[in-house]
């Protein structure tokens, strides 16, 4: 007889009380494979202070297979997924990202890509568009460049699929959690993939100012990583894979051009914050909310 596999996902949550009821059900929800089951679902609410955790205790007290993790101080990400994996039951842990909801065929496609010599798999990140602008059509293009260079170049983001075994935590020392596991995995030589055919749903910043924001955190992060990991690059900062996806994406949709041109030199200048960050000593450990990102069911 074939046993069952059984996978613990874990969520978590810093001030999600808009998405993390859908989320969940989103979760509840999944088309999964013959013979595999979500064991349990591990929220780690990490200092919330809106209604985050009243609503997941409302949640736990009907569906048995939730449970909460509920840190009253921020600790920051990282350290809300490492709690996850040290409680969680199950070998393999699929970690989402409240803002992220994973289409109903996700995890079956990322179980499809995940083989024994797989560490860690990734889905693909469908922008859902929040409104008319030129930050919106920076957001797509974004979105619609990091699948492109996915595609080639394998680039985690929003969602991870791993094993308990080969993850026992993942290092504190950066606040980037999935490029950090990438750069630890790479270390260890082994293999992380991209299934394009998993695919969850992500919002971006609403306005210039959040979008420079995440651009500047994030770059940031990843000039810090260079001083731990200093062989492992994101192809997302390739500058030949960034250049090729860009090109193919404007050649397909011409009229995204003029915001094609907006969102290079947004990028630079972003670039330029970021080493100044760097210089100054910013680390964002615990990430500036960017509100824009929240509401992924709302109507724009």
């Amino acid at each position: 007889m074939n046993r069952k596999l059984y996978i613990t996902v874990g969520v978590p949550s810093y001030n999600e009380e808009k998405d993390i009821e859908p989320t969940l059900n989103a979760i509840d929800k999944q088309k999964l494979p013959e013979g595999v089951a979500i064991g349990e679902i591990i929220v780690a609410t990490d200092g919330c202070t809106d209604d985050t955790v009243a609503i997941v205790q409302r949640i736990c007290q009907k569906n048995k297979r939730v449970h909460i993790i509920n840190k009253k101080l921020r600790i920051g990400k990282i350290q809300a997924i490492n709690a996850i994996i040290s409680k969680s039951k199950f070998p393999n842990i699929i970690i989402v990202n409240v803002d992220n909801p994973p289409e109903e065929n996700c995890f079956r496609e990322l179980l499809a890509k995940y083989d024994r010599d797989v560490a860690l798999v990734g889905p693909r990140s469908r922008y859902i568009h929040s409104g008319q602008g030129i930050i919106n059509s920076a957001n797509y293009i974004l979105w619609s460049m990091h699948h492109e260079i996915a595609l080639r170049s394998p680039k985690i983001g929003g969602m991870m699929l791993f094993r308990k075994s080969d993850v026992r935590a993942i290092p504190t020392r950066n606040f980037l959690d999935e490029a950090t596991l990438e750069a630890e995995l790479q270390k260890a030589g082994k293999r992380f993939v991209y299934a394009p055919r998993a695919v969850i749903k992500v919002k971006g910043p609403a306005n210039i100012g959040e979008y420079l924001l995440q651009r500047r955190r994030n770059l940031v992060g990843y000039l810090l990583m260079r001083n731990n990991y200093p062989n492992y690059q994101p192809s997302t900062l390739n500058k030949k894979e960034v250049l090729t996806a860009g090109l193919k994406v404007v050649r397909r949709e011409k009229t995204l051009l003029t915001v094609f041109s907006i969102a290079v030199l947004l990028e630079i200048y972003a670039s330029i914050l970021a080493r100044k960050d760097v210089v100054l000593g910013k680390k964002y450990n615990k990430w500036p909310a960017i509100t824009g990102s929240k509401g992924i069911n709302d109507k724009p």
